[in-house]
């Protein structure tokens, strides 16, 4: 794979060439953050965590029940 002009990229992706110079500049934006250390995540994301961590726990006690039931029902 060798270098690509943008109008190359643009017509093999058949998309417009401003859209591969924006993928471009995003990429230049970003591309810092994936060689950085990983970080904690913030209070907000571990509170998240929790919350989803605890409706699964509720839906697996759901869903056991519901089976539980049904095989009670022969369905």
């Amino acid at each position: 794979m060798g270098v690509k002009t943008v109008g190359q990229i643009a017509r093999e992706y058949q998309v417009h060439p401003v859209q591969v110079t924006q993928w471009k500049g995003v990429i230049r934006e970003r591309l810092p953050e994936l060689f950085e250390p990983a970080r904690q995540g913030s209070e907000d994301t571990q509170e998240l965590i929790a919350q989803l961590h605890e409706k699964i726990g509720q839906l697996t006690v759901e869903a056991d029940w519901l089976k539980k039931k049904c095989k009670q029902l022969g369905l």
